[in-house]
């Protein structure tokens, strides 16, 4: 019975180190995440931003290239936000779930969600380019019908 356990226990050993290691195990649409986040009641603010600024933080290397981005709140679609502006950064690859969004660029308009931590006060949880998030989000999308004159 031993040598069998311990068979069993080398072969399972193996099948796993065969497996590739990924952080993300689930990689969600923006309307799943987005969905999952509003569910559970995790957004404090929604906001239509401006990007100011943008910038890449660190090199390249393999699928990542992360970029920090400065933005200037316009709207809030939800909740309230004090500041005027708001950083994020995006870029950091598939085995931190990001989505692959290129660097933002100054004019462009995104969606920021916030949630309100206990500690730190309002921070971001997810951004979106304006038309990623109006087909993912219905609140985006009303907001938009009702405030963009054609």
């Amino acid at each position: 019975m031993g040598y069998a356990r311990l068979t069993a226990t080398i072969g399972f050993v193996l099948a796993l180190a065969s497996v590739p290691v990924e952080a993300c195990r689930v990689r969600l649409s923006a309307q799943e995440k987005l969905n999952g986040g509003y569910a559970k009641g995790i957004f404090s603010s929604v906001a239509l931003v401006t990007i100011a600024d943008a910038k890449y933080t660190r090199e390249a290397f393999s699928d990542t290239h992360p970029w920090s981005a400065t933005a200037n709140v316009d709207h809030l679609l939800l909740g309230s936000f004090e500041p005027k502006t708001v950083t994020f950064e995006r870029g950091w690859g598939s085995a931190a779930c990001d989505d692959g969004h290129p660097l933002a660029k100054v004019g462009e308009h995104w969606i920021v969600y916030l949630w309100k931590h206990p500690q730190r006060g309002q921070i971001v949880w997810a951004t979106y380019p304006l038309q990623v998030a109006s087909a993912a989000d219905l609140v985006v999308e009303r907001y938009l019908k009702l405030n963009i004159r054609k």
